[in-house]
């Protein structure tokens, strides 16, 4: 990776990459070009925004130039550009039903505590 130069900005409040571009001056291979093959010239811009004031994501990625990602997996040559939006914030919730079992940090059952009687109109469907 000592062939690649660019240039990347930091948001300072969030200390978080903002933006990075860079460009590849020499070929790059991993795994004798099998896993990675990277041409010289390939270039790449990365932007990233911050979303409902929380969290950093990817906003738009591009890139030009020649490449291989696995052998028969993907192949690029030519420019490519991908814009991401409309991102959601999901919420979830659980719910723990008679007779689970809660696990401890080394994956076994901790001891049953007792779980008080459900009556059968508020048993859960």
């Amino acid at each position: 990776m000592e062939d690649l130069v660019g240039t990347v900005w930091i948001d300072e409040a969030d200390s978080e990459i903002a933006r990075a571009e860079g460009q590849f001056l020499a070929d790059f291979k991993l795994g004798f070009g099998l896993l990675v093959d990277i041409h010289k010239g390939l270039s790449f811009t990365l932007e990233k925004q911050k979303i409902n004031d929380e969290v950093w994501l990817t906003k738009r990625v591009s890139g030009q130039g020649k490449a291989s990602f696995g052998v028969f997996i993907l192949r690029v040559h030519g420019r490519s550009a991908a814009d991401m939006s409309d991102y959601r914030k999901f919420q979830t919730g659980v719910t723990i039903l008679p007779g689970s079992q809660v696990i401890d940090d080394n994956g076994a059952p901790k001891p049953a505590e007792p779980v008080p009687p459900v009556a059968p109109s508020q048993s859960p469907k």
